[in-house]
């Protein structure tokens, strides 16, 4: 695939799925082989554990540091999809699709694009 988005649930161990949790190396692993254009994790606290591990193969890496409400962390996809389909820049479609929200925690927002690139020739 081009581009993963997960939109779900994340703790310090790392994605949690249905079943399980996916642990931050062992994603890295199932990316290590053939490198993504980009990753968004549109979920709680994926940054910097879950993000960090991840960044050698993506060349541009989307996660949050705070927690997300789940309402707001839909609005944010639909909307960030739709921009980028609309041919807008990545950087400009962060932007656009940010929807309100609550005040910040601890002076932060509660959503923090990082923009990651990585250079494939570097590998």
């Amino acid at each position: 695939p081009d581009w993963i988005h997960y939109i779900g649930h994340c703790s310090e161990q790392g994605l949690v799925l249905k079943d399980c949790t996916l642990p931050p190396r062992e994603f890295a692993a199932l990316l290590r082989p053939q490198p993504v254009t980009g990753v968004v994790l549109n979920c709680c606290q994926a940054r910097p554990n879950v993000a960090d591990a991840i960044a050698p193969y993506a060349a541009i890496v989307i996660a949050g540091s705070q927690p997300l409400p789940d309402a707001w962390a839909l609005t944010f996809a639909r909307r960030l999809w739709q921009h980028i389909f609309n041919g807008r820049s990545i950087e400009d479609s962060l932007e656009a699709a940010e929807p309100k929200a609550p005040p910040p925690q601890n002076g932060e927002r509660q959503f923090v694009h990082e923009l990651t690139r990585w250079d494939s020739s570097e590998a």
